[in-house]
């Protein structure tokens, strides 16, 4: 990981990631980010994901838009400190 910043005012997470295989550095930014909750649970979800990868634009899309990622309840608390 070359780069990774959480802006918790704006509700944005930005990171600069090189996977192995690829040629160059993949960019990710979350935005508008927020826990929702459900009963005792709480799920991560996001308004826009943009990469420098379209492929993978469509994966995050899918998953943190388009759905949520459940967080495990022991993880709760400090997902939450973190993201303020």
């Amino acid at each position: 990981m070359h780069k990774f910043e959480i802006d918790t005012e704006r509700k944005k997470v930005s990171l600069v990631v090189l996977l192995k295989g690829e040629p160059s550095a993949i960019e990710v930014d979350i935005s508008d980010y927020e826990i929702r909750y459900q009963e005792s649970s709480g799920f991560f979800c996001a308004k826009s994901v943009t990469t420098n990868r379209e492929w993978l634009t469509a994966i995050l899309t899918n998953v943190l838009v388009e759905h949520s990622v459940e967080i495990k309840p022991e993880k709760l608390s400090l997902i939450e400190k973190i993201l303020g």
